[in-house]
């Protein structure tokens, strides 16, 4: 938990939920998503997504908007560089990794309600 603090991830994972729901630019290689443009049409918000939440975030892959990355190692990697331009030892990616699993807990229920 002190290296993602340190490293800058809770600039936009923060909170109970570790989201601060905001949009942000991401250009992830090879998707065509223009993510919040394809909505309000205003040229700030191409390629923004929502910050998504962390909870359980171990078990719910694939990844990004376009699910391309499988795996959370590759996933800490690509924000390190897009997000904070840095990038990661293994020992750091690792450690990263390990905080990411103990915010796995109970799936929560969820009923899609009946519509009339």
């Amino acid at each position: 938990m002190k290296l993602f603090v340190d490293a800058g991830c809770v600039a936009c994972h923060n909170g109970p939920a570790l989201t601060d729901s905001n949009y942000y630019r991401f250009e992830l290689p090879s998707s065509k998503d223009e993510g919040r443009f394809l909505v309000t049409g205003d040229e700030a918000d191409k390629f923004a997504f929502r910050t998504p939440t962390l909870r359980n975030v171990a078990v719910t892959y694939p990844y990004f908007n376009n699910g391309s990355v499988d795996n959370l190692h590759d996933a800490v990697n690509l924000m390190g560089e897009q997000m904070l331009g840095q990038e990661f030892s293994e020992d750091e990616n690792d450690a990263i990794v390990a905080f990411l699993h103990a915010l796995t807990g109970e799936m929560p229920a969820v009923e899609i309600p009946a519509l009339p």
